[in-house]
This record gives C-alpha cells, structure tokens and sequence, in this order.
C-alpha cells in the first residue's frame, strides 16, 4: 500500500496513522488561509488519532497571479525542509495542495483558472504526486462589501475578465474551469459556504449570542476565534471526509475560552458537516461516508430495508428557459420510496430551500424523503435549476417533477390523485407557485411526460416565501426575478395574488418570531385561500425563527404532525395507525 491509498484508508476505514508517513498537505494563499491555522489543523487531526503534516506558501493580501509571479515572496516563513511553492511542490510528496483565490489588480477568474493549473502542472514534476488531491479554498468576503448573505449570493459574471470576487457563484465558476482543463482530482474546501450557513442561522436567532455573520470577524477581512477554528475545522472535515462532530478548539491555537459552549460547538458542527455533504460534487465526500443529520433525517421503524433511493434528470434534450430557448443542465430529482408493507401510494415533491441562490438538500430534501417513506409516503426531492434572474426556471422543474412523478406512478406504487409538493423558505415560494401556476398538461404532445397535469393534488409551505411584493425576502427577490423586475412580473410571482377556485389544498407552517421571512407571507395565503374556498390549514408556531431551531425540536416536530393529520382529512393519506412511525 503506497502512502496516499494508505490516506485514503484513513478516510473509508478510520485507521489511525502509523510509521508509514503522516498525510502531507500543502497551502497557497493569503492570511485567509493563515486563519484556519495550518499547524491548528495538525492539532485538530491528533484530536482524531491522525498524525498529519502541514506546510505553506503565505503571502499576505495577495492574488493566486501575484503568488505565482513572485515565488519568494511571503508574510510567514515557510516550514522547513519544504520552502516555498517553487520548492516545495515538485520536489516533495503532497496527499493535497489547496489554493485560495483573492482579489487583486491583475486578478481574474481566468487568470485564477490558470495559476490553479500552473501550481497543479508545477505539482506534477514530481511523478509521486500524479493523484495528489488539488483542492480551492473557498474563503469568505470582507465585511465592506455588505451584509454577508447578500455579498455571498451576489451576481457573478461567468467571464475571462471577471476579477477575483469572494462569492458562491464565483469559486463555483472557478472549480468548473480547472476541472475542464486537467484530469487532476480537484475538489472545494468550502469555508465561506459554511460560515453563510452558519450567518443564515445567526440571522433566524437558532444561535445564542450571535446576529449574522459579522460577529465572526476580528476586522473588516479576517475571522476570530470562532470563525478560524470554522474554517480548520472544516478544512479537515473535508479532506478527511468526517464529520467534525466532537472537534474542539485545540489549546494554544485560534484563541477564545469560554464562549466555545458545547451548544456552539454542535451547531458549528452541524453546518459544517450539512455543507460539506451536500456539496459533495465539490467537495468530493463519498456517498457512503454521508451520516445522518442528527434528529433531523429520522428513519424508519420498520425493520425492512428502503428501497434504495434512484436519481433521474429531468430533462434528457435539454432544460426550457421559459421562452423557446433550452439550455445545457442537471435538473434532478431523486425518488425515495417506502418499504411495500407501509406504502400508502401518495407522493411528495420537496423543494429545498436555499434562497434561490443554493439548496438546503440535507434536512430540507432528503431528511424530510426519510420522514415521509416512514410514514409510507415516497419522497421525491427536486434539486431545482437555480434562477440567476432566470424567473420561470425553476418552476419549469417543478411542474416537470410533478408530471414525472405522475408518469411513473405505475412503477413506483404511487396514485396519480395523491402527488403533493412541499416546501421550505424559497422552495416553499417554489411549492407554491407550482401550486398557482399549473396546466392539464398536453394529449398531443410527442413527449409522453408533457401529456400529464402539472397541478399538484396538495401542497404543504414550511416558513415559506410567498409573496415578491413588499414582505418578501430580498435575496430570494433578486435572485429569482432580477434587481429590478417589471410590476408585471412581481404580481406573477406573487403567489397570494395568484390564486382561484382551482388551487390545490394547501398547509402552512410558520413561526411567529421568524424574522428572515416574516410570516404575513403565509397568513396572506391562508387568507386569499379561504377567500377563494380552498381547503386550508395554517399552524403558527410560537417561537423557532427561520428554519424553527435547527430543523429539530418541538417547533419541528409540531408541524410534522399535523400536516399528517391534515393529509389525512385531505384523504390523501390514511389515518395513523400503528404501521407508521409514530410522532414524539
């Protein structure tokens, strides 16, 4: 076994490292890289029995270019015997290098892209270094930009001469160029990602002591104590592949006391974890290493084993705009069924949430498939096109999800009278404009899914977006209709402006004290429905903010079970009995 399967071993078996060699990582970046301390990461690894070996080219305030141009030169002494990059990578062998893009006057995403392959070809001078893991350390914005929700998500231009910019969009940009130029393993250290997940809580009051995400920094660029030893933690748990659960801040490193309490410390192993599994494509993490969100994903009592979940794309000859043009895309959804001795033939879509600019996929897609199969319900979680300003896209997934679903009814056990969708936050404003904006479907058309009915028999909002008018929430707004979008568009996407006779059922669940996306957006809904005599129902729970606490707790479980009973009166289930799982 060469050292690197030997890595590899630690990640899948959890071995503790021996004689053979410690894994060897090497950094390139600034002192955003410097804050997630390399040596605390060695630190962090003998917390879990792994002897690691970290090094580093630092040069402060300065871009991926500047860095290669200038090889010597650096804010932090390099570690001995390595050097500095120009030594160091060819000359040594690396398990993983990671790379950290920064802004700067002659800092492009094209010439990010192609310093990133330079350092990877520089790498591979050294034959031993032919599977080392090449990884992009996503790091976070500076605070004088604005809030850090809004400048994460902001728009980011797909162009040669886009500068360097700290935002999702762009270190996604980024990892797909490199990818598309080497046969290199390159993956995402998604820090900045994190610590938005982390400001999204902060932001919905489930975190003690902390109100967005500038409470992490030490000034207006770098992060404190909390926030360095997020971003070594989740450089680990990355690498590694393992959740961060039990990690705590090593002595003599990161600094801070105290406010480390045990009710942080899980919190910030939760979102790191949650991101890194959902972003797996970029992250690289195996499927078979993904756990279970605690208290979040429940399983089933049934002792048989699920049918294993399938994923399909939805589109095989390209994905509709919205008007005539079709793109290149991935729309997916993927189909969890319940075992055959509880399934009661109805079906849910779930719309993650995400702010249309990303997809909570863990707990509010396939932690709410694990809770309805084990109430005999198939869970089919819809990993939506995100809209950029691109209004109809994803509502164009949604209603083809329905229509799949429906097609497939025969198969996957599921009657076509009882398919539903259910949302969260933006994808509950998703699950209901799905639920205002429907059609019959198509006899003619040649494509056998088109023939069917988009209308969804039930549909069931979580803390949802409902309206793009005065109570919204801005980053949904943006991201799915534009900065400045036509009267005309906002009433259409308006969905409490959208309803008739016709609408389908609905149930609404939000609490009192959410603040992100305040709940007049649900109780105008309940009110246009009732006015309209739609069946309805809407639960406003007393406290739990954005999100009620974290996806857990009694605010949780409280909407959970009452949506069954409400499906139930709905006859779109039947009543509880003592073949599905039972609610707390």
């Amino acid at each position: 076994m060469n050292r690197k399967q030997w890595a590899a071993a630690i990640v899948c078996l959890g071995v503790t490292a021996t004689a053979m060699g410690a894994p060897r990582a090497y950094r390139i970046g600034n002192s955003l890289t410097w804050d997630s301390q390399p040596k605390a990461i060695e630190a962090l690894a003998a917390q879990r029995g792994l002897e690691h070996v970290e090094a580093y080219h630092i040069n402060c305030g300065k871009s991926l270019q500047r860095i290669w141009t200038h090889p010597d030169e650096v804010c932090v002494a390099p570690v001995e015997p390595f050097g500095t990059f120009a030594d160091a990578l060819p000359n040594h062998d690396w398990d993983a290098v990671t790379f950290q893009p920064h802004p700067g006057g002659d800092s492009t995403l094209a010439t990010d892209a192609a310093r990133i392959l330079d350092f990877i070809a520089k790498s591979r001078e050294n034959g031993r270094n032919a599977d080392t893991v090449f990884y992009i350390y996503a790091a976070w914005p500076g605070q004088s930009h604005g809030p850090y929700h809004e400048v994460w998500t902001g728009d980011t231009a797909e162009a040669d001469d886009t500068k360097t910019l700290q935002t999702r969009a762009y270190f996604e940009h980024l990892i797909r160029r490199v990818r598309a130029k080497t046969n290199a393993d390159v993956r995402m250290i998604p820090v900045g990602h994190v610590l938005y997940e982390l400001d999204r809580r902060m932001r919905a009051g489930q975190i003690a002591g902390y109100k967005n995400a500038a409470d992490l920094y030490r000034d207006v660029v770098h992060m404190n104590h909390v926030g360095r030893f997020v971003a070594g933690a989740t450089t680990l748990a990355t690498m590694y592949g393992q959740n961060p659960s039990g990690l705590t801040c090593p002595p003599g490193h990161y600094g801070g006391g105290a406010d480390f309490t045990p009710e942080l410390y899980a919190t910030i192993h939760n979102a790191i974890w949650t991101v890194v599994t959902e972003m797996r494509p970029f992250t690289g993490v195996p499927d078979a290493l993904k756990p279970l969100i605690q208290d979040a994903r429940p399983s089933s009592d049934v002792g048989e084993v699920l049918p294993q979940p399938e994923k399909l794309s939805l589109w095989s000859d390209g994905a509709p705009l919205g008007d005539g043009q079709f793109e290149k895309a991935n729309a997916t959804i993927t189909v969890h069924r319940p075992v055959p001795e509880i399934a009661n033939g109805a079906a849910v879509v779930i719309c993650p949430g995400g702010g249309y600019g990303g997809l909570v996929t863990g707990a509010e897609g396939h932690g709410i498939a694990e809770w309805l199969t084990g109430h005999g319900i198939a869970g089919i979680v819809l990993e939506y096109r995100l809209p950029r300003g691109r209004s109809f896209v994803p509502l164009l997934d949604a209603q083809r999800a329905i229509r799949t679903v429906r097609c497939n009814a025969k198969p996957w056990g599921i009657d076509t009278n009882r398919v539903g969708i259910i949302g969260f936050s933006a994808g509950g404003h998703l699950a209901a404009t799905a639920g205002t904006h429907f059609d019959s479907g198509d006899p003619q058309a040649a494509d056998p899914v088109n023939r069917v009915s988009s209308r969804p028999n039930f549909v069931i909002l979580i803390y949802p977006v409902v309206t793009m008018d005065k109570k919204t929430h801005g980053g949904s707004k943006v991201n799915l209709l534009g900065r400045d979008p036509q009267p005309e568009l906002v009433d259409l996407f308006s969905n409490e402006k959208q309803v008739t006779g016709q609408t389908p059922p609905m149930f609404l669940a939000h609490a009192k004290d959410d603040t992100v996306v305040v709940p007049d957006n649900s109780r105008m809904l309940h009110e246009t429905l009732k006015a309209h005599g739609v069946a309805t129902e809407y639960l406003e729970l007393s406290s739990g903010g954005h999100g009620l606490n974290g996806y857990k707790g009694p605010m949780w479980d409280s909407w959970q079970g009452k949506s069954l009973e409400w499906l139930a009166v709905q006859k779109m289930i039947p009543q509880p009995n003592s073949t599905t799982r039972a609610d707390p």
